[in-house]
């Protein structure tokens, strides 16, 4: 069951956060691993900066947030990466309550990038 918090500030933040955050992980894409999870199922590699990360939760609903970051590639000092967005019309997909997809990329010119970090949360 659901508990209430004491009503101490900090015990009010825990409890908070412990009922958000609910999915997190970080994703090697170019060795197409995943170096650390919680409530991820598998994380697939559709394509070069592109992955859809499948939970082993079902959410009620598909009204979370994502926050998204990538790096570990020196040679591309700023990239993006966008959730529930494809690159292209082609490859966007709407929230869905078990998985959601994302797409990484360089932001000088948009091109698909694989990196050895795509760190994820995903909160409701």
């Amino acid at each position: 069951g659901t508990t209430s918090p004491s009503g101490n500030y900090f015990d009010i933040l825990s409890y908070a956060a412990a009922d958000a955050l609910k999915i997190w992980g970080v994703y090697n894409s170019v060795g197409s691993s995943v170096r650390g999870s919680a409530g991820v199922s598998s994380v697939t590699k559709n394509g070069t900066g592109d992955i859809t990360v499948t939970f082993n939760i079902t959410l009620p609903d598909a009204a979370y947030n994502i926050v998204a970051t990538s790096g570990g590639d020196p040679a591309y000092t700023i990239q993006s990466v966008a959730t529930n967005f494809g690159r292209t019309p082609n490859t966007q997909s709407a929230p869905a309550t078990g998985s959601c997809r994302m797409s990484n990329m360089r932001d000088s010119d948009s091109a698909a990038i694989d990196n050895l970090y795509i760190a994820f949360t995903i909160a409701r």
